[in-house]
């Protein structure tokens, strides 16, 4: 009995395609020099990084609009307004205040 480590373990798939399909992918299988199952380990690897890409895309256009979400004010709310008017009132009195001890 031979006991390899090199050998990966994979899985077995049973996929079905169409006639025109296969005809094309055993066709570009040849083209490359490599057997179909090969070919169709790349194009899986391919989709996987491509929706990779997608996440971490996803992911940073989400953190940038957090971080923008962050940096903008709030809106002022009648509550707000109403002590932004009530400061302001204190700022101009105690302003004329100091003006008049002068």
């Amino acid at each position: 009995m031979m006991f390899r480590s090199d050998i990966s373990m994979k899985e077995r798939l049973i996929v079905q395609f169409e006639p025109e399909q296969l005809e094309r992918l055993r066709a570009l299988a040849a083209v490359r020099g490599v057997s179909l199952a090969a070919l169709i380990r790349e194009a899986a690897d391919e989709i996987l990084t491509i929706d990779d890409r997608r996440v971490r895309w996803e992911r940073a256009l989400e953190a940038v609009g957090t971080a923008r979400r962050l940096a903008e004010p709030e809106p002022m709310k009648p509550l707000d307004a109403e002590w932004a008017d009530a400061i302001g009132e204190e700022i101009d009195r105690t302003g004329r205040a100091r003006k008049q001890r002068r």
